[in-house]
């Protein structure tokens, strides 16, 4: 198992093409109550200078199969919406934009009655500044460089924007619970994309930057074993 942890193992097609038909499984999200609040409150969150002109920039990081799009909905911005959508496995790409045209969005230059959406492969594509609202929906515990992807995620918000995330995290320190994630990561890891269950991803976001605002709230998800503590929040820049 160990070449399953390499970058370069991960990277490979028919690890991404399996890795891209396990999500299609359970791909089409529907926010629910608390995420919906969330997203508004982003929203709400978000300073007039960063909500730019006509369009409302988003970017959406590791999009999937586009199952994040109805949570941009949910924030309630008026006017189009123009979402850069990232993710390294362009296996998913296609069932993304089904769903992208189904929920009235055409692939840029074009604008549908939703807005627009493009497709990108990494995070450093997207211009520096030029995003009002950036979700990650279950991406930070894939990463190989949180750091560094929290730096990019810096670098792409403009003064005043928004990274919103909901993540799954590890359990309390010491805790069993926590000894059965830690004991559980090579397995999951291997089959899920370098998934790590056993991370403190909220104190990460929180001291990669001195946030104008940050609230960030642990939950239980049900059914969901040793992944079910997770966080969401927003932060602003």
């Amino acid at each position: 198992t160990a070449a399953s942890f390499s970058p370069s193992f991960r990277s490979s097609n028919a690890y991404q093409w399996f890795c891209a038909q396990f999500e299609r499984i359970n791909s089409d999200v529907y926010p629910e109550d608390e995420e919906k609040q969330l997203m508004a409150r982003a929203r709400a969150a978000v300073s007039l200078t960063a909500r730019g002109g006509d369009e409302v920039n988003i970017v959406d990081l590791g999009s999937g199969t586009g199952g994040d799009l109805r949570y941009f909905f949910a924030a309630g911005f008026t006017g189009p919406l123009a979402i850069s959508a990232v993710d390294p496995n362009t296996f998913t790409w296609d069932q993304a934009v089904e769903r992208s045209k189904a929920l009235g969005f055409e692939i840029a230059p074009n604008s549908g009655a939703a807005g627009s959406i493009r497709f990108v492969k990494d995070i450093s594509s997207v211009p520096s500044a030029s995003a009002t609202l950036l979700l990650a929906v279950r991406v930070l515990c894939s990463v190989d460089d949180r750091r560094g992807l929290m730096q990019e995620v810096l670098r792409v918000l403009k003064p005043g924007g928004c990274f919103v995330f909901i993540e799954h995290v590890g359990a309390t320190q010491g805790s069993w619970f926590r000894t059965s994630q830690e004991l559980f990561r090579p397995v999951q890891q291997a089959t899920a994309n370098n998934c790590d269950p056993a991370l403190d991803t909220a104190e990460l976001i929180k001291a990669s930057y001195s946030w104008s605002r940050f609230e960030c709230e642990d939950y239980l998800v049900d059914f969901a074993g040793l992944l079910s503590p997770h966080i969401r929040g927003l932060a602003v820049k």
